[in-house]
Order: C-alpha cells, then structure tokens, then sequence
C-alpha cells in the first residue's frame, strides 16, 4: 500500500479527492501541511503542531503532555473557552452532554478513573432547557456521585464537614 501518494514543494498546492484513495497522505513541504482522503471523499487537513491547526478532529485526538489554551484578547470576554459541544440529532432527557474524568494507574498499573465532572440535560424542551452537573468520585473501588448542581438546589449525596470535623 502507498503511504504518500502525492509531494509537492509548492506553496498552496493542495491535492485533489481524485489525487488520493481514503486514507492515503499527502505532504506539501512548502507549507508543511499533510492532507488525507476521507471516507466521506473530503481532503482533510493536519498542520503544523498545535490543536488549533488541525482542520478536522471529528474521530478525536490523542495528545501526550499538557494543553493549554491561551487567549491574547485584551477585552473583557470569556476568551478562551473550552466548549463541550454534543450536537446529537436526537437530543433526549438524561443524555450526557459531556464530562470530564481524571484517571491514573492502581497499584496493579490498571488505568482507573479517580473522579469525574458530568453534565446532563433535565428537560430539552426550547425556551424550557434544565440541565445539572454531577461531581463524581471514586470511593473503596465504586463510583459515587458526592455533589450535584442544579438550578434549584445544590446536593451532596453524604454528610456535609467543616475542616474542624463539625457537620452541617
């Protein structure tokens, strides 16, 4: 099979959906872009080394180290953000939008989710949206919802301590 099908040295040179078979690569040095041919028969983009230049994730991306997102907007917006965007076609009552987990290894050297954030729509009705956020934690190997968040309450699945050990 052929890994690189096409090579060009010329800037803004950009290959074809007929120049390539899916999953096929092209590099254009010039610009130091590679290109491949989706299932869906689009070129696909990857460039440079930042997440910000990658035209089209849609099948995740894996990345080893930290990321940081950084905004130089001088105003007075929320810049940056880090949206969490489920666009389901069928939006449902109880469906996740999204969560955010932190994981690490056992003793035994097994990938294991310590805590999570969740978010989950109550009600998707227009004009009418609900939703809460769960915070999740791992306890004596089960996981627990320990705080929820909604509108109209704040919820703790256990006995609310002060630092000097007297609950609420």
């Amino acid at each position: 099979r052929v890994l690189f099908r096409s090579r060009s040295s010329t800037a803004s040179d950009t290959p074809t959906a007929s120049d390539l078979d899916v999953g096929e690569l092209a590099v254009n040095t010039a610009d130091g872009k590679l290109f491949t041919k989706h299932t869906d028969n689009s070129i696909k983009t990857i460039s440079g080394t930042s997440l910000s230049n990658i035209a089209d994730a849609s099948g995740g991306v894996a990345v080893t180290g930290d990321i940081t997102l950084t905004s130089t907007d001088a105003g007075a917006t929320e810049n940056p953000t880090l949206d969490l965007y489920r666009n389901s076609s069928s939006p449902a009552q109880s469906d996740v939008m999204g969560h955010i987990q932190f994981s690490g290894n056992n003793d035994s050297g097994s990938k294991v989710v310590y805590a999570e954030i969740e978010s989950l729509i109550l009600n998707n009705n227009a004009d009418a949206e609900n939703a809460r956020l769960r915070i999740r934690i791992k306890d004596d190997g089960s996981d627990n919802t320990v705080m929820e968040f909604g509108y109209d309450r704040v919820q703790f699945s256990e006995s609310i301590f002060l630092n000097n050990g007297r609950s609420l």
